[in-house]
């Protein structure tokens, strides 16, 4: 209710419930005479019954056709007639327990005696002459809603939201799916894209999802002219679950429904070959699929043949196929994957990283993705390559002209192969992104300037990452120098190699952040830096740097005091800054937190700051003060971080409303 009073606040909510399908009803499980499971529903307008799986509605009674109601052996009868000239009578047998007979019956009586004068025909006969009831039928209204039921679903996304937490009558629902569903319909707003990532998705919770999504899809409004469609599912987003083989059948159910389908992503789930098996008969279906992402799903040879046959059918839109940390060899890679690449040049993004190929599988890709036009993202990282692979990336390299992201990590690079590497880099004009990662290039590794010209002569080179690649200090002064000139890049990761010296960064890494305009993210982690007088100096002394992002994690700093005076100066830019890891101790932790929190830098939004040394219980009143009189702060993380607070404490903490920190600070009291 922010930003409105209270009384409206409350009016609105009322309106809003109002609204509901099932509004005012009071639900009974019944049987009709065919012993057929059924729900009787009950409410100041009259009488329904539905089917209890579909809820389709069978039966509805306003109160002025009625004629009586009365108790028999096994359950209830309902009697009412055809139309209001009051001929011919129509009987409604219900079967339902004594305790449920008694309850339907003493509701239909207080209802009726409560409807206004006017409503209360004299053909009605109640069971008793006046209920039990103290309140005055004269201080009733007429009932709110008197249009039939199913118009009471404005649009398909309605229908969807009251089915589904009907389904879930005896189950939880999923809160996130439930905040889709209610952004969407608040909103006025179409709805594409079910997300269920994250969600552990168990399949009886997935089971009554699809089902709710199907029965949507079927439903046929009584009344088209004021029912809106706003359901257009183009993604399915089921990542980061337990599904299993068996549940890809229900998957398959709702592709059967909505065959338009253009991204579907089950990464995480291990549905083995089986499940794609399974799934891979209706994929065919799925005429406008443009992305398919099957990661770490267990899937082999057999399962991912069979998916990208499927897919590929009669396609001309499919674009990324992403399919890392699975059991793919050389086989898919030799004997059927070429061929579909060759028939599908559409395609943009490949990942078949972490699986089992080595140089003999990409070798037999090369000629069909560097002779494509479209071609622009490879991720090939973490195969079982040999040093001889090197050979074989620096030629597509050299072949492809469309290649833009590149991505090779912990691909046994070594030093002796990445001078023709190198040059083959520096010839390229297509390449924004790439990552070197953990591949040994540093390991004796000779005349390094020119070998990392290509940093500052690839023309578009927007990210860089040279993690954990046995770089020394004198390596760092080249690339450094080489990063100067590359006028174009915003991301940098440099961690895990030994560049420092004495504990500092040298000269030539602070004038690259002092000058350079146009870096936003720079990663220093783990590479043994004891003082950030390096960075920060220069940080503060620069008019145009435009660094948002510097994550030092890892790095045993024993001085804060280059840090506190960034921070204070008023000239910050720095958005993120990640100090995880860095042995800070108690007293170097308040002198950063009171010294250089508490002077407000408008900037930083985002402190990570788990697995240091300090001890906040001795000094947790100075520590919320510090917080208080920061109020840009949004997140906080402080996880495993010396001693915790205690419940009182953490109470104190919680009802600092002012501190707009977000419900991630709870990482603050994980053990």
């Amino acid at each position: 209710r922010r930003g409105i009073p209270k009384i409206e606040a409350y009016r609105a909510c009322t309106d809003i419930i109002m609204r509901l399908p099932f509004f005012g009803m009071t639900f009974f499980d019944v049987k009709d005479e065919e012993g057929y499971d059924s729900l009787l529903a009950i409410s100041e307008k009259g009488i329904y019954v539905f089917d209890t799986k579909s809820l389709h509605l069978r039966t509805f009674i306003t109160f002025n056709y009625l004629k009586t109601w009365m108790k028999t052996l096994h359950g209830v009868i309902i009697e009412y007639y055809e139309d209001l000239e009051f001929t011919k009578t129509i009987q409604l047998s219900l079967f339902a327990s004594h305790i449920k007979q008694k309850e339907i019956l003493d509701l239909l009586n207080e209802l009726f005696f409560l409807l206004p004068e006017e409503m209360r025909l004299e053909t009605i006969i109640p069971t008793i002459d006046h209920p039990n009831i103290i309140a005055d039928a004269s201080l009733f209204l007429p009932p709110v809603i008197t249009d039939f039921v199913s118009y009471r679903f404005d649009s398909r996304l309605e229908y969807m939201k009251a089915y589904y937490m009907e389904a879930c009558s005896r189950s939880k629902p999923i809160r996130k799916f439930c905040q889709q569903l209610d952004d969407a319909i608040d909103n006025n707003q179409m709805y594409h894209i079910i997300d269920l990532s994250n969600c552990k998705l168990t399949l009886q919770r997935f089971k009554i999802v699809v089902a709710a999504i199907i029965a949507t899809a079927r439903y046929y409004p009584p009344n088209k002219d004021i029912f809106r469609e706003n359901i257009d599912i183009e993604v399915v987003n089921l990542s980061n679950n337990t599904l299993t083989p068996e549940s890809m059948h229900i998957l398959n159910s709702l592709l059967i429904e909505y065959p338009d389908i253009r991204e579907i992503n089950i990464s995480g789930s291990i549905i083995q070959n089986s499940g794609a098996l399974t799934l891979s008969s209706w994929m065919t279906k799925l005429m406008n699929i443009r992305s398919i992402k099957f990661c770490n799903c267990g899937i082999g040879n057999k399962g991912f043949a069979h998916l990208i046959e499927s897919s590929g059918k009669g396609r001309a839109c499919l674009e990324t196929l992403q399919f890392a940390s699975n059991q793919i060899s050389n086989k898919s890679c030799i004997e059927f994957l070429p061929h579909f690449l060759e028939d599908h040049d559409s395609i943009i993004d490949l990942d078949i990283s972490f699986n089992k190929l080595n140089e003999k599988g990409f070798r037999a890709l090369i000629p069909v993705l560097s002779k494509s036009q479209v071609f622009q993202v490879l991720n090939l990282s973490g195969n079982l390559f040999t040093a001889a692979f090197a050979l074989d990336l620096t030629k597509f390299v050299q072949l492809s002209k469309t290649i833009r992201v590149l991505i090779v990590q912990q691909c046994k690079i070594a030093a002796s192969s990445f001078p023709l590497l190198a040059e083959a880099l520096r010839e390229s004009k297509s390449i924004e992104e790439i990552d070197l990662s953990k591949n040994p290039l540093g390991s004796g590794l000779e005349e390094v300037d020119v070998h990392f010209r290509w940093i500052s002569e690839l023309p578009s080179l927007r990210s860089l990452s040279i993690a954990s690649c046995s770089f020394n200090e004198v390596h760092g002064e080249f690339i450094s120098k080489a990063i100067c000139e590359a006028d174009s890049l915003e991301k940098l990761d440099v961690s895990d190699n030994v560049f420092s010296n004495n504990g500092q960064l040298s000269a030539n890494w602070g004038s690259l952040l002092q000058s350079h305009d146009m870096l936003t993210h720079f990663t220093c982690s783990n590479c043994n830096l004891t003082s950030g007088a390096t960075i920060f100096t220069n940080l503060a002394s620069s008019m145009s740097s435009s660094l948002t992002h510097l994550d030092l994690s890892g790095n045993p700093i024993e001085d804060v005091s280059f840090l506190i005076k960034y921070l204070s100066s008023g000239e910050d830019h720095l958005e993120y800054l990640n100090l995880s890891d860095c042995q800070l101790s108690t007293t170097l932790c308040q002198s950063l937190f009171m010294d250089g929190l508490s002077s407000s830098p408008q900037a930083l939004q985002t402190l990570v700051f788990n697995n240091n040394l300090a001890d906040f219980h001795t000094w947790y009143a100075e520590f919320i003060a510090s917080l208080k009189s920061n109020p840009y702060l949004e997140t906080l993380y402080i996880r495993e971080t010396g001693i915790f607070p205690s419940k009182e404490q953490r109470e104190l903490l919680d009802k600092e409303d002012h501190l707009s920190l977000t419900k991630r600070m709870q990482s603050f009291y994980a053990k």
